[in-house]
């Protein structure tokens, strides 16, 4: 691993997100089919699904990238979400890893799968969820 990465990955250490499991925090932004920008600043991304990436530099997206950004949008832009952390706290990007909830107790990760905008993507070591929630959708 390079220096210059190994010390990008210390800094973020260090760095308290101001995020522990169960917490509840406003939306802000979506990004694309899995992740979204909560109101303090982090960066989520869906643990343990996989939706259609969006070129965001102006290039063609994947199939169905821009719907699957809107039915994420239509869930839970500007709403309070509840999100919970696995092993694995953040991505290789520095984003918070995690399973978000709606109000009504829905995991937004599922809905994701459910309604096809998205597939599972088991990654060790964040099993914790998702299979079981994901398990009676297909």
């Amino acid at each position: 691993m390079k220096r210059k990465n190994l010390v990008f990955l210390f800094c973020c250490l260090l760095i308290p997100s101001g995020v522990t499991g169960g917490d509840a925090f406003r939306v802000k932004a979506v990004y694309d089919g899995d992740t979204i920008l909560l109101e303090r600043g982090q960066r989520v991304r869906y643990a343990g699904i996989d939706a259609p990436e969006i070129d965001h530099e102006g290039g063609q997206g994947e199939f169905m990238a821009e719907e699957a950004r809107q039915f994420n949008e239509a869930l839970v832009r500007g709403t309070t979400v509840r999100i919970e952390l696995d092993r694995e706290k953040r991505d290789r990007y520095g984003r918070l890893l995690a399973y978000v909830y709606l109000d009504n107790g829905h995991m937004v990760n599922a809905l994701m799968v459910k309604r096809g905008y998205a597939h599972v993507l088991p990654k060790r070591p964040n099993l914790k969820l998702i299979l079981n929630s994901c398990q009676n959708i297909v």
